[in-house]
């Protein structure tokens, strides 16, 4: 059975009752325990007079029995707030900050920029994590608040020459970029392997090897007088290398030495 409680519109001055109990001080006010109150009045309240005790009264103890639940609970889930949480093991934001700076200097040293590519597949926390430092530095540039950015941490990232506003590569500057990546890795190639044949399905650099048949492709329209992406510099940097522009047919690429 579901004990019902039908509330009327009567009202009942409620603080005089409140401050009659003795809740903890600790415990702050709670309108629950309010209705709390009314119910066990109305309750009381629809007895007969001469079954008026709690003691006589089956339905009183039930009713009370109720309510001292909700008050049990209402302590229970006060406590609860107030017990303060263990430290997080996990690392702070200055930790996560410091980590991430550390990272960037480590790039600059290697790339001589702070340009980390958004998807940096050695270090995707690392790519993310400029993305978000470029937004907050906006916020900051319109007058915003910023939780990641503030005077100590912005003198970091300009001692770093840090750009926070790149402008876009145009289409031109994009290809010139990713000849020069490639004529670096072709130049590792070498180093590691005493040649530039690289395999077109080179496992530790699928790109590579497309690059280099698609390097040969545009030397056989350059010699033609055809539109090529090939220019005489270009090929004197390959050749510099001892790039083999027209490998013999029938000769299979040499995979990587092994070292």
């Amino acid at each position: 059975s579901h004990f019902c409680v039908s509330l009327s519109f009567v009202f009942i001055p409620i603080e005089p009752i409140i401050s009659s109990l003795s809740f903890p001080k600790r415990y702050p006010r709670d309108r629950s325990l309010d209705w709390m109150v009314i119910i066990t009045m109305n309750a009381h309240s629809s007895m007969e007079p001469t079954n008026n005790s709690k003691a006589e009264s089956p339905t009183w103890e039930k009713n009370f029995a109720l309510c001292r639940g909700v008050y049990d609970a209402y302590v229970k889930k006060t406590r609860q707030r107030e017990t303060p949480r263990p430290p997080s093991s996990g690392k702070s934001r200055e930790d996560v900050w410091e980590k991430h700076i550390r990272d960037l200097r480590e790039f600059k040293g290697k790339n001589g920029h702070c340009r980390v590519p958004r998807h940096y597949s050695e270090n995707p926390k690392l790519g993310r994590w400029v993305m978000n430092v470029r937004s907050h530095y906006q916020l900051v540039q319109k007058g915003k608040r910023s939780s990641l950015i503030n005077s100590d941490r912005l003198q970091q990232l300009e001692d770093l020459d840090f750009d926070f506003a790149p402008k876009k590569k145009s289409h031109t500057q994009y290809y010139v970029d990713r000849w020069a990546q490639h004529m670096e890795e072709l130049r590792q190639f070498k180093g590691q392997n005493g040649h530039c044949r690289v395999p077109q399905r080179f496992a530790d650099n699928k790109k590579l090897g497309g690059w280099v048949l698609y390097v040969r492709h545009q030397y056989r329209k350059f010699q033609l007088g055809q539109p090529s992406t090939m220019t005489r510099e270009r090929v004197e940097q390959l050749e510099s290398l001892g790039f083999d522009f027209a490998p013999r047919k029938g000769r299979p690429s040499p995979g990587p030495t092994e070292s």
